[in-house]
């Protein structure tokens, strides 16, 4: 018997090793003891799940794909004969990717972007400290678009955003990457 999700919904299992109390499991310790990711940590973090099966109007995630899942964008887990399993929807969908090694393509209204570092100070001790410039809005250089982004929006563009609001990173070969949903940036400068 073969899982079907319905409409946009998508099922799938993570990436990450999952213990049955749902937690991340993080790595094992030189000791061999195994660490937990705690709520909190698994709440905040964005995931990588193998997708398993698509609804009949899932439009660019295919069974075998990788999807990126912005924290919490998915169901509590369910169990299916010996398996477990999660499900979303694609409009939840961040990026795809066939492998670790491959291209991410970026769906929906979300914006991959580098943000622009503010200025530092150096302490005596040796120690960073951001500046606190209430009057510098932050700011980032767009790297990908997703499929529905605004026709405004392109790559290179400069773009503001409030950092009060909840901006998610990952990590996809080695490099670091931002995302944002489009409709939370205050303003762009053209080129």
């Amino acid at each position: 018997m073969a899982v079907r999700p319905l409409g946009k919904n998508i099922v799938f299992k993570f990436v990450d090793r999952v213990n049955s109390k749902g937690e991340f499991e993080r790595e094992k310790s030189a000791g061999g003891i195994e660490l937990l990711a705690g709520f909190d940590d698994s709440a905040k973090t964005p995931r990588w799940a193998n997708v398993i099966a698509v609804g009949p109007d899932v439009k660019n995630v295919k069974p075998g794909d990788q999807a990126l899942l912005p924290a919490l964008r998915w169901t509590a887990g369910v169990s299916f004969g010996e398996s477990k399993f999660w499900k979303t929807d694609e409009t939840q969908i961040v990026a795809i990717r066939k492998s670790e090694s491959s291209d991410l393509e970026v769906l929906n209204n979300y914006v991959l972007f580098e943000p622009i570092k503010r200025k530092s100070v150096g302490s005596a001790a040796g120690l960073i400290v951001p500046v606190a410039d209430q009057s510098v809005t932050a700011s980032g250089i767009i790297s990908k678009l997703g499929t529905e982004v605004v026709a405004e929006l392109s790559r290179g563009v400069k773009f503001y955003y409030d950092d009060a609001l909840f901006t998610e990173s990952f990590t996809h070969q080695h490099q670091t990457h931002s995302f944002i949903k489009d409709e939370l940036i205050l303003a762009y400068e053209e080129h």
